[in-house]
């Protein structure tokens, strides 16, 4: 939207630029209207124009206008460039933000996997009863650590 309304400014001041060079060729311009009723401008009056009109152009802007107006034109570009530079930025951490926070999640989901536990984790007593492998929690253990080094930065 920026950048939309800065190239709108600079296309103007073109514009200006143009006119004004242009103006200095053409002080003074007339308005004919010819026997078909057609409007025609030009430098010269025409010959057997039903009705002439002298139209006095307001003088162009000056060099030291101009050359104003093409400063501001280039300040207006660099400021484009700055701000599309700054947007891509933005967007890199954007990306790279939402990379650690799907890691993040990701590590999280493992955490609460290997928390559940499976029949593959229980280890039979021959006297009755059961108790968890230490494989259950050495596994519980390693997908902490993973989540630690992914909420740090670490992964």
């Amino acid at each position: 939207m920026v950048t939309k309304i800065i190239l709108l400014g600079v296309s103007l001041l073109l514009l200006q630029i143009g006119l004004y060079s242009s103006s200095a060729f053409a002080e003074s311009l007339y308005r004919s209207v010819n026997e078909k009723g057609e409007v025609i401008y030009s430098s010269k009056p025409l010959a057997g124009a039903k009705k002439e009109e002298l139209i006095q152009l307001q003088p162009g802007p000056s060099k030291a206008d101009v050359d104003a107006a093409k400063q501001r034109a280039m300040g207006l570009k660099q400021a484009i460039k700055k701000s599309q530079q700054r947007e891509k930025n933005r967007l890199i951490q954007k990306k790279k933000a939402d990379s650690e926070v799907s890691r993040l999640a990701e590590a999280k989901r493992k955490l609460q996997e290997a928390k559940i536990v499976r029949d593959s984790d229980w280890q039979f007593l021959a006297k009755g009863g059961r108790h968890l492998k230490t494989d259950y929690y050495e596994r519980i253990k390693k997908a902490e650590a993973e989540y630690e080094a992914v909420k740090k930065g670490k992964k």
